[in-house]
């Protein structure tokens, strides 16, 4: 009876998704109680196999009714999990998802946390090889005991009856004369090797063992997604991993051994055999299953680690479980030699790959997380050092590339044969790949001696396998690799079918050599970049053809032919998405594909497509719909992966072309091909993931994960190679150059466009933040180089055509910049932007300034904080010029659309939201930096950061201050937005300029501010302080300049051209447009508030010129030279910062006085303005004492040298020579002595830069 209600809940559970997607159950609301009934039979399931393990003792069923029983249940338990997930995540009905997913975590949590059940479970998968080991004297229970337990348990716990409901009646009642019969059993202490291989035991064990790994399977696979869902998750804790490492239960009280060979992990490896493989049927399937399992246990620690890449977590342990190794590498390599000999491809043969390049992807997987694992596999064991297995997976890459050429010239009678040696030869790439990231550029140069990384020793011999008399060098035949699949790629090109015809079979054909080309490139990048740390000048031969004209027209084909991505989504809405509308998100929730996998995949397939048949009722076209999708998909993730690999090779190469080339023979860059190349791939892959993201966008369910790491790498490469292109003279003349760059220019605008859009709307995809930021990054400032390349150019101003695009383009850049702007936020709880539907950006000021390399943007907020100064940035380069070379007409006609562009998307308004929280964090940390405290504190690093931020922005205003002289409506909104009162409002400036000044300054009258007390250097960040002594009675100064100084400066000239382009604008409308005269007679005023404002501020920095020598002298103390009386120093003195300050200054002063409004401020500011006369006369004075002394040293000393070549027979001849010779040499050398002297005391030293400048 138990067994006839098994076997209906196990028909049941493996039909659980065709009828929760059954149209007539879902309109009558009967999925929901029917997934509930069926959870419940699986729970009563666990109750029976929980009878299996009594005592401490596990009893395996012997009668085949008994193998049926567990059988059964644990194919329930399976199917039952497999077919919940598609319901969880891809049905319509609410009740329905919430059942399944609440019945699926019941099932998790029964595996989990009941250790009978586990136990129970980890026996059986690995029953064959564990039989084997006891099959002399076993013991076991008969299955009436097991039926009659699960009833007398269930008879006396009426109360859980009701949790499995009518479930408890198909249970067999216990008859009275079954009992419970018991014997002891011992381990024979001589194991056969068909014992350790489990030869000798029925197919029916075989059957349980594959149902129990095929759960092990779908449990590794519902874990992770529980775990993905909810981080707090521990993911050993719902996963087999904690069972699979664990003593496999045995039917005896006894222990059969002391080690590790009782670990489940290590008798579930044993399945991983050769003659398994080749037998086919059941034990090919549980051999594959065992590698899946093992695979899936590794994956596990690497994302329970996290970010933990100690290669001593978990090594012994894994090490030991799977017996050092020695087995993996012996059945690797009898499976490479039974590859690569036979020439005829059967079914069984094509098991053996599958089974091979799981354990390959294993390998692979150990390289970087148990390396200690990995060393043994490669080298027969945990202490062995054997090359057979390298020397064999050396081997599967050499015939490979004739391979490939012959597909692509003659063509192959068996393409089977071709495709098996390319994916085995995957499998050894794969492997390899992992080996030269991890252990190339570390590894020492012998192979017996200790290095970094465990399989050192294994790359080192790797590397260098044409010292040891091998007959090819292996990278150069992974360089031939990539030749032979560049031209096969190319032949491919050729047959492409004409229209919307796709060729699933050539489909799969690209895919293979893509995936080929892509880790062969990573091989090969990392190696050219070892070579080349090795030996400067760059040992690279093997790749020089890599970049010249034939294969840079391959590899220029080859990407802009990326488009899988636009054929993929109309692909998927043909076919499942068609379904219940779907997302990809959702069936890629359900189906997911590991990234570790040889080839390019997209979803797990073979699951996918039973969905698939289920759903559409075995329609053909549907399922054929289906394959194509998945085909295409697939195809598209290996165009990722070869961009992906692509874009750090050539930025190898073109690094090292730079620095050992001259620039003129680097054609790639010369010609331009590269950067076209580049911007081709970029235009193409963001038009498929746009394209394929507006046909998705609607479809419910989760997002589906982006993958952006091609394009990034593809943009770094671009902004890298126009910053070696700007360095090198491009081909042909200046006519062509130019419309050269101004295409470039162009297409970095229609991709950054595309690009924008797909980072700025996280609506259809799961977007990684930081591959967002850096792509803006990189086109940004791709941007500014290709714009500074073009200042290099004159354009033909006669041609309206290019005209009109240049402006254009610039106009799109400045839109772009702005959306940038918006995207970014200091804090989370930052509300700048009303559309909550973009995506923001974190950016603090903790960053380090310095951005040289990507390895220092992991970080998304530093990445976030570049892309905020080089948005600025761009904008101040993208702002109206006054001095341009286009006409007039032109260049008003392209300030009018900046200044439409800035008022569309409120850019004025974002950045005054950025200069208040930069200014706020300047002002903060202002105190601790101006006193130096720390010099590496964070408080320093913020501090210059913020100081920069608010600088950029300062900048960038008066730039479009002044371009308001010729462009109104610049100047128009500039008034209109008060950016003008956001920058008098600066917390900053106030917080730094009262170190500038004495605080009793404010109380003094205008006369009597000229004498303030000065406390230290104006416009510098820390008082004058000695460093070091240079000589006797000389000191070094060593202050800084001040960040914040700068900005001072900045805002006086700004508010200066303020008043000087309100001044023109209304002699241009006064008799014109009134409304533009009305709109501007604010600004004057704001003009006069910030003088009246800042009025201590201005004027101390006349009087601070007072003061600068006395300061020098008491701050030198002791160690400062005692000055002459009879060579007079001066009163007043100046820094370097101070005389910028006071032209600034002046320059305000001067616009105050022209015209009008020096009428309306002296009406409105009367004291000011006499101030401002008087200490405008004061500095006049002092300049004039400075410049004269200057001017008359120079003259006499010119003089002196010029009287030497004279003879002097006559009197007069000495005041022909110069009047200021005329009361003799001495005279007039002493008088240039005094002179210079006074001139150079006015001059103090502040920095290190200025003593050094003054020797």
């Amino acid at each position: 009876i138990t067994l006839s209600a098994m076997s209906i809940l196990c028909s049941l559970s493996m039909q659980v998704t065709r009828h929760a997607f059954d149209p007539k159950l879902i309109s009558g609301g009967l999925v929901p109680p029917q997934i509930e009934t069926i959870g419940e039979g699986v729970m009563v399931g666990f109750e029976v196999l929980s009878t299996l393990y009594s005592g401490g003792e596990m009893s395996f069923p012997l009668s085949k009714i008994q193998i049926a029983s567990a059988h059964i249940i644990i194919s329930s338990i399976t199917a039952m999990l497999v077919g919940l997930k598609p319901v969880i995540y891809l049905h319509e009905d609410d009740a329905a998802r919430n059942t399944s997913y609440s019945i699926r975590n019941d099932i998790i949590e029964a595996l989990t946390t009941s250790t009978v059940v586990g136990k129970v479970i980890a026996f059986l998968a690995s029953s064959p090889i564990s039989l084997n080991l006891i099959k002399s004297k076993s013991s076991v229970k008969e299955l009436s005991q097991v039926m009659d337990t699960v009833s007398h348990y269930r008879r006396h716990n009426a109360s859980k009856n009701a949790t499995y409901g009518g479930w408890s009646r198909f249970v067999t009642p216990k008859r009275a004369s079954q009992k419970v019969r018991e014997k002891s059993t011992h381990l024979s202490s001589h194991l056969t090797s068909d014992a350790k291989k489990g030869v000798g035991i029925g197919v029916e064990a075989y059957a349980v063992s594959e149902v129990a790994l095929a759960l092990l399977l779908v449990w590794y696979e519902h874990a992770e997604d529980i775990t993905s869902s909810d981080s707090s998750q521990d993911l050993h804790h719902h996963s087999p991993f904690n069972l699979l490492l664990s003593t496999t239960p045995s039917p005896s009280q006894q222990r059969y051994a002391n080690g590790p060979n009782d670990v489940t992990l290590n008798l579930i490896s044993r399945f991983i055999d050769v003659d398994y493989a080749l037998i086919g049927g059941l034990r090919s399937n549980v051999a594959i299953m065992s590698a899946q399992v093992i695979n899936l246990c590794l994956r596990n620690t690497t994302i329970a680690n996290g970010f933990n890449r100690d290669i001593n977590v978990g090594s012994n342990t894994f090490l030991a479980a799977l017996g050092g190794g020695a087995h993996l590498c012996e059945i690797l390599q009898s499976a490479f030699h039974k590859l690569l000999d036979d020439k005829s491809v059967t079914q069984q043969l094509e098991e053996l790959l599958v089974m091979t390049l799981a354990v390959t992807e294993m390998v692979a997987i150990s390289v970087e997380f148990q390396p200690y694992l990995a060393r043994g596999v490669l080298m027969g064991g945990e202490n062995e050092e054997s090359w057979k297995l390298i020397d064999i997976m050396v081997t599967s890459l050499k015939n490979v590339p004739a391979l490939i050429k012959s597909y692509s010239d003659d063509g192959l009678s068996d393409e089977r044969l071709l495709i098996l040696r390319c994916k085995l030869a995957l499998g050894s790439l794969q492997v390899f790949s992992k080996l030269w990231k991890q252990c190339r550029l570390t590894c020492n140069q012998t192979i017996t001696s200790d290095n970094a990384h465990p399989c050192g020793g294994a790359t080192f011999y790797l590397a260098n396998l044409d010292k040891k008399g091998s007959s090819v060098m292996i990278t150069n035949t992974i360089a031939e690799l990539i030749r032979s699949s560049l031209h096969a790629l190319m032949f491919l090109e050729d047959r492409r079918p004409s229209g919307d015809e796709i060729s699933v079979q050539t489909v799969h054909y690209k895919s293979l050599f893509l995936d080929i080309a892509a880790r062969s490139l990573d091989v090969i990048t990392i190696e050219t970049t070892a070579r080349v740390q090795a030996q400067p000048n760059g040992v690279t031969d093997f790749v020089e053809d890599f970049a010249e004209s034939a294969l840079m027209e391959c590899w220029s084909l080859i990407l802009s032919s990326c488009n899988a991505a636009t054929l993929a989504a109309p692909s998927w809405i043909r076919s499942a998405g068609n379904l219940s509308n779907w997302s990809v998100g959702s069936f890629l929730r359900v189906y997911p594909s590991r990234d570790t996998t040889v080839d390019s995949s997209w979803c797990s397939f073979d699951q996918a497509l039973l969905l698939v048949q289920v759903i559409s009722l075995q329609d053909i076209d549907f399922v054929d719909s289906f394959v194509e999708c998945n085909a295409l998909h697939c195809l598209a993730q290996a165009e990722l992966s070869f961009c992906t690999a692509w874009a750090p090779f050539f930025e190898v190469i073109v690094a090292n072309s730079v620095t050992t080339r001259p620039g003129d023979e680097v054609w790639m860059l010369r010609s331009g091909v590269l950067i076209e190349s580049i911007l081709n791939a970029i235009e193409t892959l963001s038009h498929g993931i746009l394209f394929s993201e507006s046909l998705v966008t609607n479809h419910v369910g989760y997002q589906a994960p982006l993958n952006l790491q091609h394009l990034v790498k593809l943009c770094s490469l671009l902004s890298y190679s126009l910053m070696a292109m700007t360095s090198i003279r491009l081909e042909n003349g200046e006519r062509e150059k130019y419309q050269r760059v101004l295409r470039m220019l162009a297409s970095v605008h229609n991709s950054a466009n595309k690009l924008f859009a797909i980072t700025q709307c996280n609506s259809a995809s799961v977007l990684n933040k930081r591959d967002g930021c850096l792509i803006r990054l990189k086109l940004l400032n791709a941007s500014l180089l290709l714009l500074s390349e073009l200042d290099n150019y004159h354009p033909d101003s006669s041609n309206r055509d290019e005209v009109y695009t240049f402006s254009s383009t610039r106009i799109g850049l400045a839109g772009l910049a702005v959306t940038a702007l918006q995207s970014l936020q200091n804090s989370p709880e930052d509300d700048q932007m009303s559309d909550t539907h973009l995506l923001r950006f974190n950016y603090d000021f903790r960053s380090a300034i310095e951005y040289r390399s990507e390895a220092k943007d992991s970080d998304e907020k530093s990445t976030a904080y570049q892309l905020l100064r080089t948005s600025i940035s761009l904008l101040s380069r993208l702002a109206p010029n006054m001095i341009s070379k286009l006409k007039d007409y032109q260049s008003n006609a392209y300030g009018a659309d900046f200044a439409k562009c800035l008022k569309q998307n409120n850019a004025l308004d974002c950045l005054k939201h950025h200069l208040t929280s930069a200014s706020y964090v300047a002002t903060l940390t202002y105190q601790p930096a101006h006193n130096k405290a720390s010099t590496n504190s964070l408080t320093q690093i913020m501090h210059r950061n913020a100081i920069d931020v608010v600088a950029l922005i300062a900048a960038f205003v008066h730039t479009l201050t002044d371009a308001g002289s010729e462009i109104v409506d610049i100047l128009l909104i500039l008034v209109e937005n008060q950016i003008f009162r956001s920058l008098m409002d600066c917390p900053l400036l106030k917080k730094s300029l009262k170190t500038s000044i004495s605080t009793s300054s404010a109380n003094l009258q205008p006369e009597e501010r000229l004498m303030t007390v000065i406390k230290q250097h104006r416009g510098y960040c820390v008082p004058v302080k000695v460093q070091k002594k240079i000589s006797a009675g000389q000191k070094r100064p060593s202050s800084e300049s001040d960040g914040a100084h700068l900005v001072w400066r900045s805002v006086i000239r700004i508010f200066s051209s303020l008043l000087r382009s309100t001044r023109c604008q209304c002699s241009i409308h006064e008799k014109v447009d009134e409304n533009v005269l009305h709109s501007l007679v604010p600004a004057m005023y704001v003009v006069f508030d910030f003088v009246c404002t800042f009025e201590n501020e201005l004027f101390s920095c006349f009087s601070s010129m007072f003061h600068q020598v006395q300061t020098q002298d008491h701050v030198m103390g002791k160690g400062a030279k005692i000055k002459s009386n009879s060579i007079p120093s001066s009163p007043f003195g100046f820094t370097y910062n101070l005389l910028l300050e006071a032209e600034a200054i002046s320059s305000l002063f001067s616009e105050l006085c022209e015209g009008e409004v020096k009428q309306k401020f002296a009406h409105c500011r009367s004291d000011t303005f006499k101030s401002i006369l008087s200490s405008s006369l004061i500095l006049t004075k002092i300049t004039s004492s400075f410049l004269g002394s200057l001017g008359n040293a120079r003259e006499i000393l010119t003089a002196l040298s010029n009287a030497s070549t004279l003879s002097y027979d006559q009197p007069s001849a000495m005041f022909n020579a110069h009047p200021v010779l005329a009361e003799g040499i001495p005279n007039a050398r002493h008088e240039a002595i005094r002179n210079a002297h006074f001139a150079s005391s006015c001059c103090v030293c502040a920095t290190a830069e200025d003593y050094a400048m003054s020797q």
